[in-house]
């Protein structure tokens, strides 16, 4: 990689530093308002479903992007990793826990944590020195960065929200191809591409509960009621974002859309 770390790699792609970005939107939130709309509790059901989703919508999703996209999927339901039982919302409060990017901060707060963004490569760290008291992540990354070791209980069944990763490739790279080599790239390029990342995901991270079991961590599964309530909960912030505006000031998107219309064709089926 000539790109360390997430956060950078947009950023070295426009320049020309990279051909290719391998990333997650969340870590530059408001630059991708669109893709990281399936962050938001209840909007997707699965990895596989907001995949599809986001290529339902694909025509107002493209505008953010100032690059050709290759692959754009979603990884699997996020969990949540303690040190302590988690079975009621009131067992949440004041509890510090990592969230992926900004944008998912005023949802994890109305379940009456704390919620802290950082980089998935510090939570190991983080995690073990009491900096924070749990991870709010996809199961598929407990084996991949092993937060099985500093977690006691991996809480599941919460209301459904996702991360997208994205492949891009430099435009003007793409456009510097021959008609034969763009012919190729746009041939692997796209939905079905995009389905084997979400799929896979999903796959894993039910892979990830059962190996978090197997390392002696507990595993606590939410009443369909329990997660109903931590909806409800954060159902607050989720009619901000389907009752206004889409904010798109930091993206390279023009388009003027609420959250209800840009959810209104994530569903609409063009497949």
């Amino acid at each position: 990689s000539l790109v360390k770390g997430g956060p950078p790699q947009y950023g070295a792609l426009l320049q020309g530093v990279s051909d290719m970005a391998f990333s997650l939107p969340g870590y530059l939130g408001p630059k991708f308002p669109f893709s990281n709309a399936v962050t938001i509790p209840g909007i997707t059901q699965n990895a596989e479903d907001a995949t599809n989703k986001l290529w339902n919508a694909m025509d107002v999703v493209e505008t953010e992007y100032d690059a050709k996209i290759i692959a754009l999927w979603a990884v699997d339901p996020k969990i949540i990793l303690t040190r302590k039982p988690i079975n009621t919302l009131a067992d949440l409060k004041g509890l510090k826990l990592r969230v992926t990017s900004k944008q998912d901060e005023s949802y994890v707060n109305r379940l009456g944590a704390v919620s802290v963004a950082s980089g998935v490569t510090v939570i190991h760290q983080n995690f073990t020195n009491g900096v924070i008291d749990g991870v709010h992540i996809g199961a598929s990354a407990i084996r991949s960065f092993k937060l099985h070791e500093p977690a006691n209980f991996v809480i599941t069944n919460l209301p459904p929200s996702m991360s997208p990763i994205y492949i891009l490739m430099n435009q003007q790279k793409f456009d510097s191809m021959t008609p034969q080599q763009q012919g190729w790239i746009n041939a692997v390029a796209g939905r079905e591409l995009s389905l084997g990342g979400g799929t896979g995901y999903d796959r894993v991270g039910k892979g990830g509960v059962a190996f978090a079991e197997q390392n002696g961590l507990t595993a606590i599964t939410l009443s369909d009621a329990q997660k109903a309530a931590w909806q409800t909960a954060m159902q607050p912030e989720v009619d901000k974002f389907l009752d206004a505006k889409i904010d798109v000031s930091s993206s390279s998107s023009t388009l003027d859309l609420t959250g209800r219309e840009f959810v209104a064709k994530l569903n609409a089926k063009t497949n």
